[in-house]
């Protein structure tokens, strides 16, 4: 988030399309909260109920990270004057359906009740039930 507000401050980036950009940053946040007030107990908590839950937040975590560095690369790209703002723009949307849909889809493998179920509010908040 830092180095997106960097590139606000410059004028190289709007201030919307670097909260659009940090937004699925936020998805980690029910996690800290968890760790920060329940700790461990709390993944173990989640492991037993849902065994395939700790790849998923690894897979999840990797995806976003993954996202993240490519959307700075991109940034990179348009300030070295590489790709186009149009460019910037859609390649900054595909990488984001990418993990929109890849972030879900392994969910689904790995712990499908949350689909099946209806459980999606576990998936968002990380609460067991």
């Amino acid at each position: 988030i830092f180095i997106m507000n960097s590139w606000v401050g410059r004028g190289k980036l709007s201030q919307g399309f670097a909260l659009a950009i940090s937004a699925p940053l936020l998805l980690n946040l029910p996690v800290s909260l968890h760790l920060l007030f329940e700790g461990q107990s709390w993944v173990e908590k989640l492991t037993s109920v849902y065994p395939g839950w700790p790849e998923v937040f690894f897979s999840a975590n990797y995806c976003l990270a993954w996202a993240g560095s490519l959307v700075t690369l991109i940034l990179s790209l348009y300030e070295r004057k590489v790709v186009n703002l149009m460019e910037r723009l859609v390649l900054t949307v595909l990488i984001g359906a990418v993990c929109f849909i890849l972030i879900p889809l392994r969910a689904y493998l790995l712990i499908p009740e949350w689909f099946l179920e209806g459980q999606w509010d576990v998936m968002l908040t990380l609460t067991p039930r």
